[in-house]
C-alpha cells in the first residue's frame, strides 16, 4: 500500500524533523520518503509493505503517530 499524505505544524519544528519523528513511530518496515516540504508542511509517501493494509489503516496509524508528545503541533492535512 502506497499512500500520499501531507503534515503541517506552523512553528513548531522543521519538516524534515517531523517526518524523521514521523517515521520512528511507525512501523518498522514501513518506508517514509519526503517528496515535497515548505516552512510549515510537508509531503510524504508512505509504503506499508502488509498487503492488509487499507488506506484507512495507514491513515489511522500516521494521525497516531502525529498525537504523540514529540509531534505536538503536527497534524495531516485531510484532503
Amino acid at each position: 500500500m502506497t499512500l500520499q499524505a501531507a503534515v503541517s505544524g506552523a512553528g513548531v519544528s522543521a519538516p524534515e524533523t517531523a517526518v524523521v519523528r514521523l517515521a520512528s513511530l511507525l512501523p518498522e518496515r514501513w518506508t517514509v520518503h519526503l517528496d515535497a516540504r515548505t516552512a510549515s508542511s510537508a509531503e510524504v509517501c508512505l509504503i506499508a509493505p502488509e498487503p492488509e493494509c487499507r488506506a484507512d489503516a495507514v491513515e489511522a496509524a500516521v494521525d497516531e503517530a502525529l498525537a504523540q508528545p514529540e509531534l505536538r503541533g503536527w497534524a495531516r492535512v485531510r484532503s
